[in-house]
């Protein structure tokens, strides 16, 4: 069962310590009055519930019993939703001062140890990482039950939620792995790329991705625009062709100019070989701005 020490009283009760409070993710709650604080989740919870549900909410602490054993993790609980029902849920979520990645592989390898089976691939973010983000989803035994967890990095801490069901999952019956089948998903061959210190995201502006083919041309790519008033785009290149030569790229050839820059590499991944491309490009209307992009492709045999 899952045991973490410490309380964080859920967001919402969170009201009652001034009218007006403002959290993280650009989010202001107004009102500090219980009654209606717990008649706003009364409402709003039983109306995100399938009908003949029971739904039972806890603050600041889990469940006594959970059904299931799952590995234990030191943090704050936040709390708990329990649906009881046709179709029988429960989400615990809890905050870690451990980073995204250790606490992805502490679940993974307390629950193997359990008797669960990790299924599929953890995509998370790719390319340029606003935040970093992982999700797995895990099956017991006989596929009688379904557990994920879906963790977020917020600030230096870790966002964690644990959904349990309870149902006959289809995912688990149908396919219990899928490693195979996404092994050469040109998606997971893309880095993950920090923005270094003094640039920001500007994921508000837009971006993109793409990707697909079938063995022999498939490619994955993503863009976004950054913004940097410390570094030129030169200094730019030179961080991120660091990044990239750590994921293990080897660099071909490279070309940059005033206002763009193009780099070509290749790296070898799940026995395929691949190429890389790298670009960024100087805003013609905003200084500072800039749109990169990172693409990757399967060379052809």
């Amino acid at each position: 069962m899952l045991k973490i020490k410490g309380t964080l009283i859920l967001l919402l009760m969170m009201l009652m310590v001034a009218p007006t409070l403002a959290v993280e993710d650009n989010l202001t709650i107004i009102g500090d009055d219980e009654t209606a604080i717990r008649e706003f989740l009364r409402i709003y919870l039983r109306d995100m519930s399938p009908p003949d549900t029971e739904t039972t909410v806890f603050v600041g602490q889990f469940p006594d019993e959970l059904g299931v054993d799952i590995p234990e993790f030191e943090g704050r609980i936040v709390g708990a939703v329990v649906r009881e029902g046709p179709y029988p849920t429960t989400e615990m979520i809890f905050i870690s001062p451990e980073s995204v990645d250790v606490i992805d592989q502490q679940f993974q390898t307390g629950m193997e140890a359990m008797g669960w089976e990790r299924i599929g691939i953890n995509y998370g973010q790719r390319g340029f990482i606003f935040e970093q983000t992982a999700y797995a989803d895990y099956c017991s035994t006989d596929y009688d039950v379904f557990v994920n967890i879906n963790l977020r990095q917020i600030d230096d801490e870790t966002q964690a939620r644990v959904n349990i069901n309870h149902a006959d999952p289809y995912m688990c019956s149908q396919n219990p792995n899928m490693e195979e089948a996404q092994s050469q998903d040109p998606y997971l061959r893309l880095p993950k790329l920090i923005a270094p210190e003094g640039v920001t995201m500007l994921v508000s502006r837009g971006g993109g991705g793409g990707g697909g083919g079938y063995p022999g041309t498939l490619y994955a790519a993503t863009s976004t625009w950054l913004q940097s008033d410390v570094l030129s785009l030169a200094e730019l290149v030179e961080v991120y062709d660091a990044q990239l030569v750590d994921n293990g790229w080897e660099l071909l050839s490279t070309e940059t100019g005033e206002h763009t820059s193009l780099s070509l590499w290749t790296f070898e991944d799940k026995d395929y070989n691949w190429s890389g491309y790298f670009s960024l490009m100087e805003s013609a209307t905003e200084d500072g701005h800039y749109y990169a992009t990172i693409m990757v492709e399967q060379i052809s045999e």
